[in-house]
């Protein structure tokens, strides 16, 4: 896998070496992580309640049975100051323009094959990052999504979706790439090859909160990045434009 980062000379990555982005269709999913781990805690945010059942799962190769997922507690969001605001159809400074895999085409910023496109900007603690992706070619049973808080090559978070409905939480370290959290056939995703779905985290200190498409999918608590750089990505054989971009932080 490749990072293509404008403050990188190299813009490569030793992520490769550690299998790429998200688990190919015959390993998925990746190595399964405790929902407790260390610093680490899968947080249900509001107490449960009735709503379409999905399977969850961590730990070792444990599977936890159909449970309700949760949703977000009434919270006063902090007012927010721009960062970036972006439809990502023209050609700006947003993201590094490097072809084939990274590039401003007329319906949106185009990411293609196994890479990451990093964002010019500066690295940032709490934030809200939203975009629209839509999956161009490729598999279904491949994800592709948003990573944050990259503070090196190999050691970043990625939320990431597939066409089967499926939602994933990674984390590198080291350029080794473990599950912290996923959902089989989350009723939030949109589904199919060619769906489109709009992805937002956001995050304060240790606290990390992520919808998709406005619904709340679940908050992880874990401190082992607190601030990083931000990026699209892609996979193996796929094609994802991305469009509305907005990176926002808290005054």
């Amino acid at each position: 896998m490749s990072d293509f980062d404008p403050a990188d000379p190299q813009m490569t990555s030793a992520d490769d070496m550690n299998g790429p982005l998200s688990a190919p269709p015959t390993r998925l999913p990746r190595a399964r992580s405790p929902l407790v781990l260390g610093g680490m805690a899968l947080v249900l945010v509001a107490a449960v309640v009735a709503v379409l059942a999905s399977t969850w799962a961590a730990g070792r190769g444990t599977t936890i049975p159909p449970v309700k997922l949760p949703t977000m507690a009434a919270t006063v969001t902090p007012a927010q100051v721009s960062i970036i605001t972006d439809p990502l159809t023209r050609l700006t400074r947003s993201f590094p323009q490097q072809p084939p895999q990274c590039l401003y085409e007329a319906d949106g910023y185009h990411v293609v094959g196994n890479n990451f496109c990093i964002a010019t900007s500066s690295p940032v603690p709490d934030f809200t990052m939203t975009a629209t992706a839509t999956q161009l070619s490729g598999a279904a049973d491949q994800s592709y999504g948003i990573t944050f808080r990259r503070v090196s090559q190999g050691n970043y978070y990625s939320f990431e979706i597939d066409g089967r409905g499926n939602w994933y939480l990674y984390k590198a370290v080291d350029g080794t790439l473990t599950t912290v959290a996923y959902q089989y056939s989350s009723p939030a995703v949109h589904k199919g090859a060619t769906a489109t779905n709009t992805l937002q985290v956001r995050a304060a200190g240790a606290h990390l909160a992520f919808f998709i498409n406005g619904a709340s999918v679940g908050v992880i608590v874990d401190d082992t990045y607190t601030t990083g750089k931000i990026g699209l990505g892609s996979n193996e054989g796929l094609e994802i434009v991305y469009r509305d971009f907005s990176l926002t932080r808290p005054k």
